[in-house]
């Protein structure tokens, strides 16, 4: 079942509002991003939503389903520009404290538009791939909703963040998501 990037945006607010207080979360937020090492200053992108999840901001990039794995890796690579960017202000509603800080990672949220083998094995190599520059899939599981950066859970709505995996010294992502971020 194909979906259009706003029915994916409306299902991700529905999430946000099960989550309730335990999430802040706000759409369509400008980030300062270095995108070419050509040029003397960030540009200004906007990501469809940051999330405050139990103290830890991450952003959330929903994307209508890729129909080829180069669309698959445009959506990604958006995400790791994201990645990379610190909060700039934009409007009075985003949280002071939000402004100036990087996001700890960034996930995309999108379904499989094709389910030939060579797409889902694309996707299983983009964990591998872009887990390091801290960028994951939001993929939701019969318990609830779950990001999952480097192929492994990073945080789930039963559980919350992965804090073995934080504790252990493993490495995850690009090594700046620390404990008590």
């Amino acid at each position: 079942m194909s979906r259009t990037e706003t029915e994916i945006s409306e299902v991700l607010r529905a999430d946000r509002d099960s989550l309730g207080e335990r999430c802040v979360w706000h759409s369509e937020v400008w980030m300062l991003c270095w995108t070419h090492s050509t040029r003397p200053q960030a540009d200004r992108l906007r990501i469809d939503y940051v999330a405050e999840i139990d103290g830890r901001l991450i952003g959330i990039e929903a994307k209508a389903p890729a129909e080829h794995a180069s669309d698959l890796g445009r959506h990604l690579l958006q995400c790791a520009q994201y990645a990379a960017g610190k909060i700039g202000a934009n409007r009075a509603d985003i949280p002071q404290r939000w402004i100036g800080r990087p996001l700890s990672a960034v996930f995309l949220c999108t379904r499989l538009g094709r389910q030939d083998d060579w797409m889902r094995n694309h996707t299983f190599s983009a964990h591998r791939i872009y887990g390091p520059a801290n960028v994951g899939f939001l993929i939701r599981e019969s318990r609830g909703l779950c990001l999952r950066l480097c192929g492994e859970r990073f945080w789930t709505e039963w559980t919350g963040w992965n804090q073995g995996r934080l504790e252990s010294h493993s490495r995850v992502g690009n090594g700046r998501f620390k404990v008590g971020e």
